[in-house]
């Protein structure tokens, strides 16, 4: 016997039965890791003592987010969800779950590749050993010395077969039929040879390693994290293709299933029991507000899955009038779920505008009408005034503007009203009628100073005064409406008088220049005047008080074209001639005879007592100081009278005028 052989089949044994001290046993590995998810059971009674039951898809579980590995050194994550476990997100390639914590840990870099179990020698000679599912690295003695991840003892390999050596190579290496521990190559050995995919040193199949080649799914042999195993490739039958009895959440459409998403999440586009989401299903998914799993509309959530309110389609008293379940305001409830009416901010048909308030300026009034002029509000700024009716010429027109002199609208109080700012149209702008004395020079009119009055260079007319005009103003002495001259008034509108050395004929008969009335001459450029000139009714000095006396003078005055109001005989002289005042330049008057106090009968209306009363007469009614009887009235109880100022004046007409008294 060699002594170093019998070590090394000790040493292989002794690692062996460690391993599954380390591997198997949970409440060690609790003990020596602190609290670990669950994630594997011991098997029951009559199963092999030792041998590990992993949970599979489908298997209850009590704690809803507890993770748990699908087997030893597996991808495959499973996730407690409503009482058993479903399939969840797997590891990344370079990452085994960890069946200690059931999250995803790192693969050793020197187990890559290999099985848990596989042994390698580190950097420093010592025997190491890969550990449960490849994310961690156990320490094994070796008696002898590690080669190619075996503990070799002193002898083997030196190239001589001796009992109980099968084999010695004389080499270390492990995989050439021959290992180094001088062991013939063969499956179960625990040495991976050519042509195996493992060799984890027994002959149980339904381990990692099943006749030297890596446990799969659809291997045919039920192993570690399989519930089944039927070799093939049917994921539609009593066995999925992930070797899990088909369930809900494999991701396999099986029959009795509507959809099947292969995920935990319940309220997504396919439940966790299989099915599409419904309103009802007691699942709030997206787009619901609420789902209580009856069909009842009143107890919090509809029987279309929203939350009661206004939109829901179902009228929730006392809150809501009406509920038609769409977005229409123009229809018979608003989205207010209120009845239309005015004033509810909403448009209806039949209305112009509806702006929600109680303001009958904003544009929209309580009537819902659109805001215009004539409908009695004011819409500020637009509008100055609405009076709501159809009146053009009150206080407010119906372009709603305040009445106003210029807006083309002749107003109460107006004249006229033609819209413009011009002023010598046919209306001024003061919406008055151009007059002659406006003080505003319209068409008609070559002057305009503001009255009516003759003899200030503008005349009542608004005419410009000029000689010939027939009107005295300014330095003129007279206007007879011409410009001739020998009538009375020259054509430069001076006075033509007895005694400026022209005859003017036919009312003067001489002119001698002079003031002697003793010549041939006299003083009125007329041969003298006897009584057979002023006829029979005046040939002695009683009758030139009388009346008919007057009219005789009248008559005579008016042969030197002078139409005198009156005409008295003043004085008598020598050779039996009479001094005579042609009197004009007065203003007639109808007054009451009792005022004359009868003091003017017939044949006396000339005598100093009527002359007296018919002064005072005038004096009562103006700043008179001279008055002469005229005439009888238009009724018997009336009398005609003339009052004047009562001054001396020139008169071109009858020359001289001498005769009256201041």
């Amino acid at each position: 016997m060699n002594g170093g052989r019998l070590v090394g089949e000790r040493n292989r044994a002794s690692y062996q039965l460690r391993w599954l001290a380390l591997a198997l046993p949970l409440s060690l590995l609790a003990s020596q890791c602190g609290p670990v998810k669950r994630d594997f059971h011991t098997t029951d009674a009559g199963d092999e003592p030792g041998t590990p039951t992993f949970v599979a898809p489908g298997d209850a579980c009590a704690e809803n987010g507890l993770r748990a590995c699908g087997g030893p050194s597996q991808k495959q994550r499973l996730l407690c969800a409503n009482g058993i476990y479903r399939q969840d997100t797997p590891c990344s390639d370079n990452e085994n779950c960890d069946q200690l914590s059931g999250n995803c840990s790192t693969i050793v870099s020197e187990c890559s590749g290999k099985v848990v179990g596989a042994r390698f020698c580190d950097a420093t000679g010592a025997l190491k050993v890969c550990g449960l599912d490849l994310v961690r690295v156990e320490s094994e003695e070796c008696d002898g010395a590690c080669s190619n991840g075996r503990c070799v003892s002193r002898g083997c390999g030196d190239g001589v077969t001796t009992p109980p050596e099968q084999c010695d190579d004389g080499n270390d290496v492990d995989n050439d039929g021959c290992t180094n521990e001088c062991v013939s190559a063969a499956c179960g050995d625990g040495v991976l040879q050519a042509g195996e995919e493992c060799d984890d040193g027994n002959a149980a199949d339904n381990d990692f390693c099943a006749r030297c080649r890596a446990a799969r799914c659809g291997d045919g042999v039920v192993g570690p994290g399989e519930a089944c195993d039927d070799g093939n490739s049917v994921n539609e039958d009593a066995c999925t293709n992930s070797c899990l009895p088909p369930s809900c959440g494999d991701g396999t459409l099986q029959p009795g299933e509507a959809c099947d998403d292969h995920n935990a999440i319940d309220n997504d586009a396919c439940s966790n029991s299989c099915k599409r989401p419904t309103c009802g299903d007691s699942i709030v998914q997206a787009g619901e507000a609420c789902d209580d799993g009856n069909a009842a509309s009143g107890d919090g959530c509809s029987n279309t899955c929203t939350v009661p309110g206004c939109g829901d389609g179902v009228t929730q008293s006392p809150n809501e009038e009406c509920d038609d379940g769409n977005l229409l305001n123009t229809d018979a409830c608003t989205v207010a779920c209120k009845k239309p009416k005015c004033g509810d901010s909403f448009t209806q048909p039949g209305e112009e505008c509806d702006d929600g308030n109680t303001t009958n300026e904003d544009g929209c009034t309580n009537a819902c009408r659109l805001a215009k002029c004539g409908d009695g509000f004011t819409q500020r700024p637009n509008e100055e005034c609405d009076d709501g009716n159809t009146t053009n010429e009150d206080g407010c027109t119906n372009a709603c503007r305040t009445k106003r002199c210029g807006d083309g609208i002749t107003q109460t109080g107006e004249e006229c009203d033609d819209g413009n700012t011009v002023n010598n149209d046919m209306c001024t702008i003061l919406c008055k009628r151009p007059r002659c004395g406006d003080g505003i020079l319209s068409a008609g009119e070559s002057c305009e100073d503001g009255n009516q009055k003759d003899g200030d260079g503008c005349s009542s007319s608004c005419q410009t005064e000029v000689c010939g005009d027939a009107k005295k103003t300014g330095t003129e002495e007279c206007d007879d409406g011409n410009r001739n001259d020998n009538d009375g008034c020259s054509a430069v509108c001076r006075n033509e008088f007895c005694g400026d050395g022209i005859v003017q004929r036919p009312r003067e008969e001489c002119e001698d220049k002079n003031t002697v009335d003793t010549d041939l001459c006299r003083n009125g450029c007329k041969n003298a005047a006897s009584l057979n000139a002023l006829n029979g009714d005046c040939q002695n000095i009683g009758q030139i008080t009388q009346t008919v006396c007057m009219v005789a003078v009248s008559n005579w005055c008016k042969q030197f074209n002078n139409d005198s109001v009156a005409g008295m005989v003043t004085g008598q002289k020598a050779d039996n001639e009479y001094t005579v005042g042609c009197i004009n330049g007065l203003q007639r008057y109808e007054i009451s005879s009792s005022l004359l106090e009868s003091k003017c009968g017939s044949g006396v209306q000339q005598s100093p007592a009527c002359r007296e009363k018919t002064t005072a007469a005038c004096a009562a009614m103006g700043a008179f100081k001279i008055g002469f009887y005229v005439g009888a009235g238009s009724t018997g109880s009336t009398t005609v009278i003339a009052c004047g100022a009562g001054t001396k004046t020139t008169s071109e007409s009858v020359p001289s005028c001498n005769g009256i008294a201041d």
